[in-house]
Order: C-alpha cells, then structure tokens, then sequence
C-alpha cells in the first residue's frame, strides 16, 4: 500500500499505514507518523543502518517501545546522540532518550498505546546486532 498525503505533509509509519493513531505527548497530540521526505528518509536510514552494522549489540522489545544497546566505541555516542535529536523532530509521537550503562550506549525509544506497534516496527529494519569484534 503506498503512504498518503492528507494534506499535512506526514506520511504513515508503514506498519500504521492501515490506521494513523495519535499519541499525547506533552499539550499536543502528535501523529503517529515520520515527516521526513522520501530522498531525507533514505538517507536517515542509512546512517542508522551504518550505526547499527558498527555497534548495535543487542534489540530489547519493551512493552513501551524498544531499547538499542550499542558498544561503547569511538564516535557511537555522538552519533546516537545526533540521531535521537533528529527523530525527535520527525518521528515526535515517541519519546527517543539516550543514556550511558556500564560500557554500552542505550537508547530507549518509547510511545504510549496505539503508537508502540510503529517503535517496533521502526527497529525491525535495523540489522541483528554484530559480535563484540564486529566494526573494529
């Protein structure tokens, strides 16, 4: 099924496609969907898949989202950090916190209700975590 326009320049998440849920976050109710254009939303992906093909050590399924964990490694932190702040302007029907355990980066990307099937649906793409020598 192709996204549609409604007129706001927000296309769907692919798994909500079917039914645009909102969410409150905050005052205001944001859509569950990704404003970025299609050649933006390319490129965004890339980046998290180079990420993940770097450091991403395991995915976490949370009844609230998701957790990425990522190796400690030089520059992921700064990356995730970019990233997260990017999401954040584009996919705002969830929240996207980044944080340090032990030698690991987390995020946690979480949503309330209906838009927890796109958070999970949005790690799905994202490539099974690599070895501890993998990237180096």
């Amino acid at each position: 099924m192709k996204s549609k326009d409604s007129g706001t320049g927000l296309r769907p998440i692919d798994a909500m496609e079917e039914h645009v849920d909102t969410q409150q976050l905050g005052d205001d109710p944001a859509p569950v969907a990704c404003s970025l254009r299609p050649d933006d939303l390319a490129a965004r992906r890339e980046r998290w898949l180079r990420l993940s093909d770097r450091a991403l050590a395991k995915k976490e399924l949370a009844d609230d989202g998701v957790r990425l964990r990522f190796r400690g490694l030089a520059g992921v932190r700064s990356e995730l950090e970019e990233l997260a702040a990017l999401e954040r302007d584009c996919c705002a029907f969830a929240a996207w916190t980044v944080r340090t355990e032990g030698a690991e980066f987390v995020l946690h990307v979480s949503a309330k209700d209906g838009a927890v099937a796109a958070v999970h649906a949005l790690s799905e793409d994202l490539p099974a975590p690599a070895g501890p020598g993998a990237g180096r």
